[in-house]
């Protein structure tokens, strides 16, 4: 389903769960930015899909989401050169497959700091290994850990997105065998309809949010659950 259909799919829930009845999404309502302001339904959707669309991307299995393919290679690090990063695109929200060159089998998750694996990479006989490797998200404003000769052990602001990597052969580039990732909300993307139905039941339940619908909130996350499970399978 395309963003506009997906729109459309967000007032059929809100008229099914809420009290406006059809063509509610046309109908203006109290409740805008100003005490005198009024808003249609409509409006408070197209504030919210994108956010919703991409909560529900991060938690929708992969092999049921769009994926972009693209060729990219590794960098490096400075001070050792069995790991490395990868520059991601401004589009990108979550891993789909990394492999790399050497590895036995690629990784379909990343890690971030704070995650209980995370530290241990930065040791030469604990991180993750071409059998089992490891990948790290470091995202725009993240703060990790980098360890070289000059420096030792410091922390380093991260102004790109990156994935780091670990446990390659050693050398001056770092080929990627595949990159795939999952990228943010389009409109224009063709999303699988019960994808298409996540994302709309996420809205619909943060217009409802907005107007303090609680009981609607309850219904349509029992729905949201039920749904999830079903696509898992």
């Amino acid at each position: 389903m395309l963003g506009k259909e997906i729109r459309n799919l967000v007032l059929v829930k809100l008229e099914e769960y809420t009290p406006y009845g059809p063509d509610s999404g046309r109908a203006l309502l109290a409740g805008g930015d100003k005490l005198d302001e009024k808003k249609p339904i409509y409006s408070y959707v197209a504030q919210h899909l994108a956010e919703a669309a991409n909560e529900v991307l991060l938690v929708a299995p992969v092999h049921r989401l769009l994926y972009k393919a693209v060729g990219v290679t590794g960098t490096p690090d400075a001070d050792d050169n069995r790991i490395g990063s990868i520059s991601l695109p401004d589009d990108f929200l979550r891993i789909h497959t990394l492999w790399m060159e050497g590895w036995r089998r690629p990784v379909h998750e990343t890690i971030k700091a704070g995650h209980p694996l995370y530290n241990l990479q930065f040791s030469p006989w604990k991180r993750g290994t071409k059998q089992k490797p490891v990948a790290v998200l470091c995202g725009r404003g993240d703060i990790h850990k980098e360890t070289d000769a000059e420096q030792g052990e410091h922390l380093v602001f991260d102004e790109q997105q990156t994935i780091r990597y670990f446990s390659v052969d050693a050398g001056t580039e770092h080929p990627v065998k595949e990159f795939k990732y999952i990228p943010k909300f389009d409109g224009e993307y063709d999303y699988e309809r019960e994808v298409a139905e996540l994302i709309a039941l996420q809205c619909a339940r943060k217009v409802c949010e907005v107007f303090g619908m609680t009981e609607q909130i309850g219904i349509m996350t029992s729905e949201f659950n039920s749904v999830l499970e079903n696509i898992r399978l």
